[in-house]
């Protein structure tokens, strides 16, 4: 899509919903994730204040995984499939594609982050090894933050001041993946190297950096984790497979979105704040929640639940109130919520 076709939508979806800005507080909500066409191809989709926005033409299958808000500026970050199975690690602004890899390897890409003129993307691209190399983009340029010796991949970005956070895994000697913060480049690992553990989102607040991910126990368990500063804290006990996939703070609050499976395998959609658990799905059907946003004391978390066709259909919630953002009547999903006007 064009800048000035992009620019023309957003003017439209601005008088389609003025009344949902209003009830946000004056803040536009934006959703990013992917849907199915008709002809089965999965098209980038960014929803404003729950009106969608195509941003690939549905030739191809292309994800949209991560946004971004700042002033007038919307970026957001995904990938395209080529057509020898590759894929392409794309960053939309206000609508018009750059193109961050050439297509050679297969690429993917979890998250984008803006601070000053500074453009960061954090993914992964597969190499000659076929392992996956951990990548950040600064401003299009790729820096390797792996070895190359072992899958890794970065999950996130924050930048506080100076310094850039990246959270991810990389496999370590003895092939276990181990959750990892990269600052400026140089990795911390938060776990041992004994069993699997990842780390899918990192968050800043007055110098404490907050990781969340989850670890695999000996029987394969997952389990929800937060580190802050390093320090370990279980959100669970094991009784159940979790998964934590964003985290957010708020002043004193911790905000953490993930899953948790239910006695009868079913995913629900959780939030944890400060550590309790509050389910946003009735755990009827898999439900996942992936992207917490907090604005006073407003929460906002996106996801996606199956319908009884076992489609995705995409959720908000706020304040544990739901809106449904697809119809349902083709497969979608939703990874990231970002609010404009909200300083991070």
């Amino acid at each position: 899509m064009s800048k000035s076709a992009f620019s023309l939508a957003i003017s439209a979806l601005l008088i389609l919903a003025p009344i949902a800005c209003d009830k946000n507080g004056g803040h536009d909500v934006y959703v990013s994730g992917t849907e199915k066409n008709a002809q089965g191809k999965d098209v980038a989709t960014l929803w404003k204040n729950g009106e969608a926005l195509r941003l690939s033409d549905g030739n191809a299958n292309v994800f949209a995984r991560s946004v971004f808000v700042i002033g007038a500026d919307v970026y957001v970050a995904g990938y395209e499939e080529t057509a020898q199975g590759n894929s392409v690690v794309t960053l939309w602004k206000n609508g018009e594609a750059q193109r961050l890899s050439d297509g050679s390897a297969v690429a993917d890409v979890r998250s984008v982050f803006v601070s000053g003129k500074d453009v960061y993307v954090a993914g992964h691209v597969t190499n000659v090894g076929w392992n996956w190399d951990a990548i950040l983009w600064k401003n299009g340029e790729a820096l390797r933050l792996s070895d190359g010796n072992g899958n890794a991949s970065a999950n996130s970005v924050f930048v506080f001041g100076k310094d850039v956070y990246v959270a991810g895994h990389e496999k370590n000697e003895v092939g276990s993946d181990v959750a990892t913060l990269w600052k400026n480049g140089v990795p911390q690992h938060l776990s041992d190297g004994n069993a699997n553990a990842f780390a899918n989102s990192v968050f800043v607040s007055d110098k404490d950096v907050y990781v969340v991910g989850y670890e695999l126990n000996e029987e394969k368990k997952s389990v929800a984790t937060l580190w802050k500063n390093g320090v370990l804290q279980r959100l669970g006990d094991w009784s159940s497979q979790m998964m934590a996939q964003s985290v957010f703070v708020s002043g004193k609050d911790v905000y953490v979105a993930g899953s948790e499976w239910n006695a009868q395998d079913n995913a629900v959609a959780t939030l944890w704040k400060n550590g309790k658990a509050q389910f946003l799905s009735d755990g009827d059907s898999n439900a996942w929640s992936n992207s917490v946003f907090v604005s006073g004391k407003d929460v906002y978390v996106t996801g996606y639940e199956w319908n009884a066709q076992r489609n995705g259909v995409v959720k908000l919630w706020k304040n544990g109130d739901v809106q449904q953002l697809s119809n349902g009547n083709t497969n979608a999903s939703a990874d990231s919520v970002f609010l404009s006007g909200v300083a991070l």
